[in-house]
């Protein structure tokens, strides 16, 4: 599964009926997937530990889906997902992703598009959760310090899954530094 780092920008409707289970690099598939009880509901919870102040919606018009967000504070109205804001609306997809997909290897070029810093590092428990609850392995190119800190915390404290502390090893995470070489162009 790829996430590239220059996402699509979101749509207003998605096209119904392609596929359930895979999100796709264009994020063609988003509606279809999170039309699904399950995932709305992970989503939801996922969005309530990030911070999120919106539970995600999938309404039904004719044969497209069309993504909304009713505030937490106020469910009298909703919006388009494509109007609360690059960072969650680029991110869904990858929540997703992180959410649905199992026994897999998830490219993820720059997660931290468009979010804020406490945002950026919970990334790093989603990418846990996924890789300890669903067997996925990561390859992430970022350049957030925010996420690399929180990877270090996880090593320190572990993680909590429903309720218990799991361990990290400290070589559970590989980070690799890639620097310019005069000699070679780049090195790691």
């Amino acid at each position: 599964n790829v996430v590239p780092g220059l996402r699509q920008l979101p749509v207003r409707y998605l096209r119904r009926g392609l596929e359930e289970s895979y999100v796709g690099e264009n994020a063609e598939n988003l509606g279809d997937i999170l039309n699904k009880p399950s995932t709305k509901k992970q989503v939801n919870e996922w969005f309530d530990k990030f911070g999120i102040p919106y539970q995600v919606e999938v309404k039904l018009v004719g044969n497209f889906y069309e993504i909304k967000m009713k505030p937490k504070s106020d469910k009298s109205y909703d919006l388009s997902y494509r109007d609360v804001g690059l960072g969650y609306s680029l991110s869904l997809p990858l929540i997703i992703t992180a959410i649905t997909s199992k026994n897999s290897v998830i490219l993820c070029e720059e997660p931290e598009l468009h979010l804020h810093p406490k945002m950026q590092a919970s990334l790093m428990e989603l990418f846990m959760y996924s890789v300890l609850e669903n067997k996925n392995q990561f390859i992430i190119e970022t350049h957030s310090e925010n996420l690399l800190l929180r990877a270090q915390k996880l090593i320190r404290k572990g993680t909590n899954i429903n309720n218990k502390i799991i361990p990290i090893k400290s070589d559970f995470i590989n980070i690799f530094n890639i620097t310019s070489s005069n000699v070679s162009g780049s090195e790691a």
